[in-house]
């Protein structure tokens, strides 16, 4: 009889030690709270008058350097309204309507092929500028993350899933302009 109470305080204390065991294991193994920061792309990249100053000069630039092209692509416009208000005005001769239209697609076609290449030429030119600035703030949104203690950081204007059920705005905005604020002091 002792035999068997033995054997069953044996069994418990076995099952007791291990079970502290496996819930130490789990403790140990399960992961940490982590601190993720939420910013606003859209102040970071996007706004006006906020932003990563490089980036906002360099939109400056670019908007310089393509002005002509996009004057051009202004001056295809006025003339077409020009030949629609000449078409419109004129109810007595057809021939001279369809003319006129025969232009205006020309000119339509003409506009759509320059705005195009336009867009094609600013978008190229645009990449090329912005890649050494756009790893360098790569880089330095690490480094903001190691001084901060984030492990990530998540743009909220990307959100378009709705995977963020709630945030505090007011934080975000906080998060966003502080590190605007680093990432203009780092990166000159």
């Amino acid at each position: 009889m002792i035999m068997k109470m033995m054997k069953k305080m044996i069994c418990l204390l076995t099952v007791f030690f291990a079970s502290l065991c496996t819930q130490n294991l789990i403790a140990q193994s399960s992961p940490k709270a982590v601190d993720i920061a939420l910013v606003d792309g859209y102040l970071m990249f996007e706004k006006e008058g906020t932003g990563i100053k490089k980036l906002n000069d360099l939109k400056k630039q670019l908007a310089a350097e393509f002005k002509p092209r996009q004057d051009e692509i202004t001056m295809f416009q006025q003339k077409l309204e020009e030949l629609k208000k000449q078409i419109e005005n004129n109810r007595t001769d057809m021939a001279k309507n369809r003319t006129l239209a025969e232009e205006a697609e020309k000119l339509q076609r003409d506009m759509r092929f320059k705005a195009e290449q336009y867009e094609t030429q600013y978008r190229n030119r645009y990449r090329t500028l912005t890649a050494p600035i756009n790893e360098r703030i790569s880089e330095e949104m690490k480094n903001w993350c190691k001084q901060k203690g984030y492990v990530a950081i998540m743009d909220v204007s990307k959100d378009e899933k709705g995977m963020i059920m709630w945030m505090d705005g007011l934080n975000v905005e906080a998060l966003t302009l502080d590190l605007i604020k680093y990432l203009n002091t780092v990166i000159l």
